[in-house]
C-alpha cells in the first residue's frame, strides 16, 4: 500500500474516532443535562447560556523536548504561529477544533479535536457570586504532519483520554452581564494513533469569559481569553512535545 494511502487511511480512522467520541459524549450528556436542568432554578443561581458558539485566534508554540533523540531531523514539528480555534458549548458538553497549515520551518499542518463532558460540585452559592469544583472527562485527538513526515511515515498522531479538575468562579456584574474565571489541570492516557504505543499527557487550562445577555432578543455576546498547556510523555520519545497557547475568543450565546 502506498504512503499516501496509509496517510488517508489513518486520517479516516482518526475522523471516525473523533466523531464516534462526540456521539458517545452526546448520548451520555443528554440524560445528565436533562436531570441537571429539569430542576427549577433556585434564586441564588447564576445561570450560564445554554448554547455558546465561539471562534478566534490562538497563538500556539510547539516545542520538542527530546531533540537529541529525533532520528530524522526533518520530521520535527516545532513551530510558533497563529491557528484558528472554534468551540461549541452546550449543557455539559464542550467541543473544540483547532487547526493551522504550513507552519514553522517544516511547514507543519496541525489539527486538534477536543471533546469534554463537564460536571461540578458547588462550593459557594450566593446571589451575585458562586464557586464550584468542576470535573471534566475529556479526549484530545492531535495530529501534526508535514510532507517529510508523510514520506518517512513519522507523523504525530496522539489520541488522549483523561480527567481534569480545578476551580471555577462566576460573578454577576449586572442583571445582563456575568464574568466566569477558571483554572483546571488534568492527566490523560495517550495512544499513538490506534497502536499499542502510548504514554501520558498532562494538561492545564486557565482563562476568563465575559457574557452579555439580550443583545438581540434571546441572543447575547461573549468574549474571553484562555491559556492552554499540554505536555506529552510517550513511549516514542521523539514525540515528546510541549504545546503552549493563548486564545482570544468571540462568540454568540443563546
Amino acid at each position: 500500500m502506498s504512503s499516501a494511502s496509509n496517510v488517508s487511511g489513518r486520517g479516516f480512522r482518526s475522523n471516525v474516532y473523533f466523531f464516534s467520541l462526540i456521539l458517545v459524549f452526546v448520548c451520555v450528556s443528554a440524560p445528565v443535562n436533562a436531570q441537571m436542568f429539569s430542576v427549577k432554578p433556585q434564586r441564588e443561581t447564576i445561570e450560564l447560556p445554554g448554547l455558546v458558539i465561539t471562534a478566534g485566534v490562538e497563538r500556539m508554540d510547539v516545542t520538542q523536548r527530546d531533540v537529541a533523540l529525533t532520528i530524522i531531523p526533518t520530521t520535527t514539528f516545532d513551530f510558533s504561529a497563529d491557528v484558528l480555534r472554534v468551540q461549541l458549548e452546550t449543557g455539559g458538553l464542550v467541543a473544540s477544533y483547532t487547526a493551522g497549515r504550513g507552519m514553522g520551518a517544516s511547514n507543519v499542518d496541525y489539527t486538534s479535536f477536543e471533546v469534554a463532558l463537564a460536571s461540578g460540585v458547588q462550593l459557594i452559592r450566593r446571589e451575585s457570586f458562586q464557586a464550584l469544583l468542576p470535573f471534566y472527562i475529556y479526549s484530545v485527538n492531535t495530529t501534526m504532519t508535514s510532507r517529510a513526515a508523510q514520506i518517512t511515515n513519522s507523523e504525530f498522531r496522539q489520541n488522549a483520554l483523561g480527567l481534569r479538575t480545578g476551580l471555577q468562579a462566576q460573578a454577576r456584574l449586572s442583571p445582563r452581564t456575568r464574568l466566569v474565571a477558571f483554572g483546571t489541570g488534568g492527566y490523560a492516557f495517550s495512544a499513538n494513533g490506534f497502536n499499542s504505543n502510548g504514554g501520558r499527557v498532562t494538561q492545564w487550562d486557565a482563562g476568563a469569559r465575559l457574557y452579555v445577555d439580550g443583545i438581540f432578543r434571546s441572543a447575547g455576546l461573549t468574549t474571553g481569553v484562555m491559556l492552554h498547556q499540554r505536555s506529552y510523555d510517550v513511549d516514542i520519545r521523539a514525540f515528546n512535545y510541549d504545546v503552549h497557547s493563548l486564545s482570544v475568543l468571540f462568540g454568540v450565546t443563546f
